[in-house]
């Protein structure tokens, strides 16, 4: 079953920059996080849904993607700031891959702990897959978009700007089920420093199972239950 041809032709002229032409199913590459707001509020309006993915054109033949489900694509999000020496911290759009941001970071003299530099994949799909949870202790903050197509922040470059309930670490792990992951801001320690303590996190951050409050927090971005739910 393929989706109706009219809401394919609307897709394509509302978006005609980022939509991706060759591809088996209706998919787009937004390049700025205005057009993922768009891009939900155009998927509430015709009850779609969306599919975050992070790796790139090898997508489609990978996924199988029911009628009515848009897949948003990272890899346009691809933007870096150079390491900074005076807070320690890097920002980081989800399209730049892994292994960049490594070569980036111990390029400029610093470390990121237990970064996993054999990761294929973007920092989104890090970041929201099963291993995100191994990294939480090296976010500062996130900027997201939620079900709502609302643009959230959360923390800061700073540890001071990192405190209340963790709702970074709802989104971190969630496999883009909540929402749109658009940067992090990462912790680094310099490369001469002695090893940082690894931090152990408490079972209440860990985003699976949701419960509780993290459940709620879940449910509140995304109330419209616009993102594909995956088995988790």
């Amino acid at each position: 079953m393929t989706a109706p041809t009219g809401i394919i032709e609307d897709l394509h002229a509302r978006f005609s920059e980022i939509v991706l032409r060759d591809v088996e199913y209706p998919s787009v590459i937004p390049t700025t996080i205005e057009q993922v707001s768009e891009l939900i509020h155009w998927c509430r309006e015709r009850v779609w849904k969306v599919l975050p993915v992070g790796r790139g054109h090898s997508f489609s033949e990978q996924h199988h993607v029911p009628t009515g489900v848009l897949t948003v694509v990272s890899t346009g999000r691809r933007g870096m700031s150079e390491p900074s020496s005076r807070d320690l911290a890097i920002d980081v759009e989800a399209g730049v891959p892994a292994k960049t941001v490594a070569e980036v970071v111990e390029g400029a003299g610093f470390i990121l702990e237990r970064w996993p530099r054999e990761y294929p994949g973007t920092v989104g799909g890090l970041f929201c897959g099963t291993r995100g949870s191994e990294l939480r202790a090296l976010v500062l903050g996130v900027q997201m978009v939620d079900g709502t197509g609302r643009v959230l922040r959360f923390g800061g470059r700073i540890r001071k700007d990192v405190s209340g309930f963790d709702a970074a670490g709802t989104l971190i792990g969630s496999r883009g089920t909540i929402g749109w992951l658009d940067r992090v801001c990462l912790r680094l320690r310099p490369g001469v420093s002695a090893p940082a303590e690894r931090v152990s996190l408490p079972g209440s951050t860990a985003p699976a199972p949701f419960a509780g409050l993290s459940k709620r927090v879940a449910r509140a971005y995304d109330p419209y239950d616009v993102f594909v739910k995956h088995e988790r």
